[in-house]
């Protein structure tokens, strides 16, 4: 073998190493590239996932505020109701009482069943608002649970 076709030959291997090297930087990059773009849309979906999340987390808040409101002014409005039946039935109870003793046995178990009402009525109320601020808050809470 000559010397000319020795060194063609290590010349062809050589420019066969450069041009395989070439081709496999590019391949990397082109991957490098395709993994950089898939890191970049998974985090831009974990972002509008987040954002999202975030909105309806806040939906929720306001609602479950504007649903306790209403029933702030339920409460309210059945305490003030609450509080003129006993006004009703004080008066009653008291015009039972004035008109001699033949009705004051009448009067006394007036006066029991006044005591009654007042007390279930007072225990009445309060579980009921008890109820309805957990029911707000467990629907906030449905809400916001992810879905199966």
């Amino acid at each position: 073998m000559s010397w000319a076709r020795i060194a063609l030959a290590l010349v062809l291997l050589a420019v066969g190493f450069v041009a395989g090297a070439k081709f496999d930087r590019a391949q990397w990059n082109s991957e490098k590239v395709i993994q950089q773009r898939v890191v970049i849309q998974s985090m831009a979906t974990t972002a509008a996932t987040n954002q999202a999340q975030d909105a309806k987390a806040k939906k929720v808040d306001t609602d479950v505020k504007a649903k306790n409101q209403t029933v702030d002014s339920s409460v309210s409005r059945l305490v003030a109701e609450r509080d003129g039946l006993r006004d009703t039935l004080a008066r009653v109870r008291a015009d039972a009482m004035s008109e001699g003793t033949t009705r004051t046995r009448l009067a006394a178990e007036l006066a029991a069943a006044t005591d009654s009402f007042s007390e279930c009525s007072g225990r009445y109320s309060a579980l009921a608002e008890s109820h309805d601020r957990l029911s707000i808050q467990v629907t906030g809470l449905l809400e916001l649970a992810p879905p199966d």
